[in-house]
């Protein structure tokens, strides 16, 4: 299953998991990486105002973000420039399907997987 995959690369690459506030309430987290010399550090960012199980919910849903998209996520990575408005319609083109099924299995995964989710939040969240 892809959270699963998602969840190794996370631990393999020193995932963290960061709390935030966004501007925007519509926004619950993201993901974002730090390239080194020979590796890739991930960090899932969840809003610090919502809820342990809506921030569990966002570890899960950019998990699987990495689980189904694999090495995709870099593809769009700017690289030290801006995004030319192409390279932007072409991530778009490729965003709103994945984003529809990601959505899809988050809900899944989060109402049939419970001990995963009690995972999620004692791992990352730091719920005893």
């Amino acid at each position: 299953m892809a959270v699963y995959l998602g969840y190794q690369e996370f631990k393999r690459h020193n995932g963290k998991v960061l709390q935030d506030t966004f501007a925007n309430p519509e926004i619950h987290g993201h993901l974002w990486w730090r390239n080194t010399r020979d590796n890739v550090q991930y960090f899932i960012t969840t809003r610090s105002d919502d809820s342990l199980r809506e921030q569990a919910r966002t570890v899960i849903h950019e998990l699987l973000h990495i689980g189904l998209e694999g090495d995709d996520l870099f593809l769009f990575s700017s690289m030290g420039r801006g995004i030319t408005p192409s390279e932007m319609d072409k991530l778009h083109e490729y965003l709103l399907p994945v984003e529809a099924e990601v959505r899809k299995l988050t809900d899944e995964v989060y109402s049939c997987q419970p001990r995963f989710v009690e995972h999620i939040m004692r791992r990352f969240l730091k719920v005893d």
